[in-house]
């Protein structure tokens, strides 16, 4: 539904908005000078109210920015659905407060957009587009934290990212948002004012722009790729299509073609539907947000100062509206959870944590195509229990028996964190006996030392090691041998077995001077 918005609005307003007692306004002050900036502003509930002094000094610019979606949550957030009859009661609301007549505020810039509850982690989703309309997609971020990714033109910006991340409250809510910088681009729709867009009529096609975005993107589910089954040439093929440069450098002509190949190599090798299954979806809940109910849908977060707090999907419930929603959650993954509609039976996949995702789950994820769905073993032998990643949980069905992961990115996170854990315990266990050699050591009982330099085995007694820096840098392992039998042999590596050498050298190095 509508969210961001910059409005104009008449210059009359300005002493009303001066004299209300929900705005505050500063503004800034020379201290060296005294002179006054003449641009005031004032915060209420997530806009923010400007007046700015026309250079003629004859006239003020009246104007206000922000969400609506935030306002009707007392600022807080824009997290949950923002239904047509919510933005009626923010703009009356405006009107009644602040004496802004929708007829005469006129929209400079405006935001439109959709929250989607996603069956697996939204990050999955981002790493599959690669490009739209041969454009590829720039990063967004809020601050140092990456929130997803966007596709920036002269009119019009179009940013997927991952809601939940940004406020904190669930691992795969997504958010798709057209944020519209000339309103000529919507002039079509007949949205110009803030009254334009209490008309059912002009919001309604919006949702077909908002859909249209996945018929248009380029998306690859490289987990969900039978790469077994294509032949070498189809293999190489669907990798260049990977590319987002290879889109852009493509013409119309060379797009129109290779977007004909790459569908026609993905209906028949992919068994992911994800931008079928997420078109399908913005338009329902587009259609569930236009309905001009009397209630708001109860699924709205709770009116909490601090939404990041929030980590699981049934923490965001509660008596809202007068609707009871189940506040303790179920102890398996059959959530009676719906995030737009009413509240009915249905299971979805959950996580309790974005990092907990080796949890089994009990349903078909609905990204799967239809004969895995309908576990069709000629096409695809699924057995009686569906396979999943250890990593990221996605279905591995389709892969050879004893597969473990669903990529070689999966397969390296999870054998690169145990390869970690390892070298730690190795470390702390090295870092033990070198303290124990220390005092072997200087109790003259190291009977000799086999020293790996260079690939190269040397073995010297304690008091005959006298060297260079260098050749002490490229030692990588040495074996110990003690005199006292009741110690084993002692083997230390890298840093451990240099820090060694080099203490013994310079006792010996200073001995010789002596």
């Amino acid at each position: 539904m509508i969210d961001g918005v910059d409005i104009e609005c008449t210059e009359d307003l300005a002493t009303i908005w001066e004299s209300s007692p929900f705005l505050d306004f500063i503004t800034k002050v020379n201290e060296k000078t005294g002179e006054i900036h003449p641009k005031k502003t004032a915060k209420y509930r997530g806009l923010i109210f400007e007046l700015l002094q026309k250079g003629n000094g004859e006239g003020v610019f009246c104007s206000v920015r922000g969400s609506l979606h935030k306002y009707y949550n007392e600022g807080k957030h824009n997290a949950d659905g923002f239904t047509f009859n919510a933005l009626q009661s923010v703009i009356l609301d405006l009107n009644k407060k602040f004496g802004i007549e929708p007829q005469s505020a006129i929209i400079r810039n405006i935001e439109f957009g959709v929250n989607l509850y996603a069956p697996e982690p939204v990050q999955n989703v981002l790493n599959g587009v690669i490009a739209y309309k041969g454009r590829r997609f720039d990063t967004l971020n809020d601050g140092r934290k990456r929130l997803g990714v966007c596709v920036p033109y002269q009119r019009y910006t179009i940013k997927l990212y991952d809601k939940g991340k940004q406020y904190g409250i669930c691992s795969n809510l997504m958010r798709l948002e057209f944020a519209v910088h000339k309103m000529a681009h919507l002039q079509k729709y007949g949205i110009r004012t803030l009254a334009d867009c209490m008309r059912l009529e002009n919001l309604h096609p919006l949702g077909g722009v908002l859909a249209d975005f996945w018929g248009d993107v380029i998306h690859l589910d490289k987990r969900a790729i039978k790469w077994r089954e294509m032949s070498n040439f189809q293999h190489k093929k669907l990798l260049y299509y990977a590319s987002p440069q290879n889109w852009e450098d493509f013409t119309r002509v060379q797009r129109t073609r290779a977007k004909k190949i790459y569908k026609t190599l993905v209906a028949k090798y992919c068994t992911s539907t994800k931008p079928e299954w997420l078109k399908n979806e913005v338009l329902r809940v587009w259609e569930n947000l236009t309905q001009n109910i009397g209630e708001t849908m109860p699924y709205d977060l709770p009116k909490t100062n601090s939404p990041k707090k929030v980590k699981n999907v049934y923490d965001l419930t509660d008596i809202i509206n007068g609707y009871f929603v189940y506040k303790n959650a179920p102890q398996k993954a059959d959530v009676f959870f719906k995030y737009f509609g009413t509240y009915e039976p249905e299971e979805i996949e959950t996580h309790e944590q974005e990092n907990n995702l080796k949890e089994e789950r009990e349903t078909e994820p609905p990204f799967l195509s239809a004969d895995i769905a309908k576990g069709n073993k000629e096409n695809h032998k699924t057995g009686n229990k569906c396979k999943k990643c250890k990593c990221c949980g996605s279905d591995i069905s389709h892969k050879r028996a004893g597969t473990k992961y669903c990529s070689k990115k999966c397969n390296n996170k999870i054998n690169g964190k145990k390869r970690m854990k390892a070298q730690k315990q190795k470390r702390r266990q090295e870092n033990k006996s070198l303290d124990k050699i220390t005092k072997l050591w200087r109790a003259d009982k190291i009977k000799y030392l086999s020293m790996d330099i260079a690939g190269e085995c040397v073995t010297l007694a304690p008091q005959e090691i006298t060297t260079d820096r260098e050749t002490i840098n490229q030692v990588k392992k040495i074996f110990l041998h003690p005199t006292d039998g009741r110690y084993n042999d002692f083997t230390l590596t890298d840093g451990r077995a240099r820090k060694l050498l080099r203490l013994i050298n310079k006792y010996n190095l200073e001995n010789c001077k002596k």
